[in-house]
């Protein structure tokens, strides 16, 4: 047995795939501590690891993904300092044998690095280099245009990082390393046939084991028997990226009354009583057991996380992206390019638009039949006990028994 402390992004397009990684891991004999919020613990300890709490005074708002990237990185950096300073302590007390961390959390690489112990990064959305950026123009300029305008906390940024670096003897990190976070191995949440460009990454340390799904605990209960023969819509901006009630007003009016059914989530910032009289082929909740409706689903309507295209995918579900923000362009474009589904500008997105998109998907079986190819490469890819068999074979190669 081997321990492994496990630091994660507070988010559930985060923990979610990494759950059924952990439960592999712990049934093969490891002792996983995991660290994150209380919001997690149960599903945490569902896996059989040990949760560790970040603490009341985690500065969770620092981490708010609908910063702008300049922000956030200061932000995840400032996150970092405070996860040094607090827990470091605590962890080297621990002893784990490797560290396993999220690509968004510095500071699981830093601990790492101040431990001297092996480090796995867990990559949950696509790899990105200078020509996958260079292919969605309009989205990289906005990225650049964004670091040039808050300079300032580009500057904050490798401020603490320096600062981070003479406290704790660590090596100096540019703008670059600290978005990207690279571990000594990295697994990541994609097949080879739906990663950009995959080849021009390191096999060695790059491993591409697809979506990591396990049935998940039923934390939300829905009515499947409401559920007929119609084909089923499933509508959702994720957990993150959903205050958009203009987008659920215009997903009412687009399949109003139509031969389709519609299954919307909308999050628990938008009121259902704000958006009017819902439709009666509407099932609208605040959240939904996503895999089991993607598996009764033929078209969905999505804003382009990795986790949720994967998911919709794994199961050969065709998509129409609306990407809001991240890395969600280049998803989009990804879906577009290998023919799963199609791709509308959240700034243009109108009733009209989805209405034709998804008239266009269901009148064609191209986008299905893609869907279903690609999806077999997600499923072969290996999954969670891939990326286990990965993880392990890289501890021994480290010496850990």
């Amino acid at each position: 047995m081997s321990t492994v402390v496990f630091f994660n992004y507070p988010a559930y397009g985060h923990i979610n795939p990494t759950l059924p990684i952990v439960t592999e891991l712990v049934r093969r004999g490891e002792k996983v501590f995991y660290y994150a919020l209380e919001e997690f613990q149960s599903a945490i300890e569902y896996t059989g690891a040990i949760f560790r709490s970040h603490g009341k005074d985690f500065p969770f708002h620092l981490t708010n993904a609908e910063l702008s990237t300049a922000m956030s990185l200061h932000c995840l950096l400032q996150t970092s300092q405070w996860v040094l300073d607090n827990l470091l302590q605590e962890v080297r007390a621990i002893q784990p044998d490797y560290i396993m961390y999220d690509a968004f959390c510095p500071w699981g690489r830093y601990i790492g690095e101040i431990l001297r112990v092996p480090t796995v990064s867990m990559i949950s959305g696509l790899l990105m280099n200078s020509r996958i950026l260079c292919g969605v123009p309009s989205a990289t300029l906005e990225v650049v245009s964004v670091f040039i305008k808050k300079y300032k906390y580009t500057a904050r940024s490798q401020a603490i990082a320096n600062a981070l670096s003479k406290k704790y003897n660590l090596q100096r990190s540019n703008i670059i390393d600290l978005l990207l976070n690279d571990g000594m191995l990295n697994i990541v949440y994609t097949s080879k046939a739906f990663q950009p460009l995959s080849s021009s990454f390191d096999q060695k340390h790059f491993k591409f084991v697809g979506p990591s799904i396990l049935p998940r605990p039923q934390t939300h209960h829905f009515p499947f028997e409401k559920l007929g023969e119609k084909p089923l819509i499933y509508i959702s901006l994720g957990t993150i990226f959903n205050k958009k009630a203009a987008f659920y007003r215009a997903c009412f009016e687009a399949f109003a009354d139509t031969d389709w059914q519609v299954v919307m989530t909308i999050g628990r910032h938008v009121c259902r009583d704000s958006l009017g009289p819902i439709p009666s082929n509407f099932i609208v909740r605040e959240f939904v057991p996503q895999l089991e409706i993607l598996q009764r689903t033929s078209l969905f309507i999505t804003h382009g996380g990795m986790n949720s295209v994967s998911e919709a995918l794994y199961y050969n579900v065709p998509l129409v992206v609306v990407p809001q923000s991240a890395d969600q362009p280049w998803i989009a474009k990804r879906v577009v390019e290998l023919g799963v589904g199609r791709s509308l500008s959240p700034r243009r997105v109108t009733a009209k638009s989805l209405r034709r998109a998804a008239e266009k998907i269901f009148s064609q079986p191209a986008y299905a039949n893609a869907a279903a190819s690609v999806g077999e490469s997600l499923r072969t890819a290996g999954g969670y006990k891939t990326a286990a068999d990965e993880i392990l074979n890289f501890k021994r190669t480290h010496g850990i028994r």
